[in-house]
């Protein structure tokens, strides 16, 4: 569900032509493929010109980036020419590999005069915001991450104190997620008496459908993914000199829309 739910966030700011550029490997593939078929699906069916060009595609945990961001400032300024700063956007997928890729495109200014968009991947990321040039630049650059939210439930309140007790901390948002992906499968142990891996896989959707857990309630697709799930929207914001992670919006995935709660493109 993710891959909608950035590209519902590309197009509610206006950008209607995407560069990616993408850690290369089966996460970042897939993601950047589901937010690209996403965003072209909104912009047929919205009647809108637009597209996604094809990218640049990066080695997992790089750190030097002056080959990919010369080829970006290349392909960004070809398409500002065409369709001006406003209609231009980068979609970035990675995750620690966003911090110095983000001080080397500091120095191009085109780079940072486009809006920028990440993944969970980037959200909430410390080094991100303790690292200056890199929250400068996402200030700049509007910087949208998303991150799965679990709906509020007394259950969710109960588990998360529970950890809050236990490690001196929240927990991550995706902690809820696996908590009830546990709880499921136990679930389903206890009705089958066995440990059969096929058996418990055939009978899990039904377990799910009668489960309500931290993460809230949720049905399958025909992948055996989550069917809905809504997304929080981070962005770094810059008060009295620090920069810090701020909730900016959420994204309902059962209806496809974003309830701001700071409008950044406004």
């Amino acid at each position: 569900m993710q891959g909608p739910a950035i590209a519902r966030v590309i197009y509610d700011s206006g950008v209607r032509y995407v560069v990616p550029i993408w850690r290369g490997d089966a996460w970042g593939d897939g993601l950047k493929d589901a937010t690209v078929r996403a965003f072209t699906n909104i912009l047929k069916k919205e009647g809108v010109e637009g597209g996604v060009v094809e990218g640049i595609r990066f080695e997992p945990g790089a750190k030097e980036f002056s080959v990919e961001v010369a080829k970006l400032v290349t392909i960004v300024n070809d398409l500002v020419g065409k369709y001006g700063l406003d209609k231009v956007g980068v979609l970035l997928i990675s995750f620690e590999e966003a911090v110095p890729l983000f001080v080397a495109t500091g120095k191009y200014e085109i780079l940072g005069k486009v809006k920028w968009f990440g993944s969970d991947g980037t959200a909430q990321n410390a080094l991100l915001v303790s690292t200056k040039e890199s929250a400068v630049f996402s200030v700049k650059t509007k910087f949208v991450s998303t991150i799965a939210a679990p709906s509020y439930s007394s259950k969710l309140e109960h588990v998360k104190q529970y950890i809050v007790k236990t490690l001196g901390r929240a927990p991550a948002p995706y902690a809820y997620n696996t908590y009830d992906a546990v709880w499921t499968v136990a679930i389903a142990l206890n009705i089958l008496d066995e440990y059969e891996a096929t058996k418990i896989r055939d009978i899990l959707p039904t377990v799910i459908e009668n489960y309500f857990g931290a993460s809230g309630w949720f049905k399958l697709n025909e992948a055996g993914d989550r069917a809905f799930s809504d997304y929080e929207l981070w962005a770094i914001l810059e008060k009295d000199g620090k920069y810090e992670w701020v909730l900016v919006g959420v994204w309902k995935g059962a209806a496809d829309e974003i309830e701001w709660k700071i409008p950044l493109y406004k």
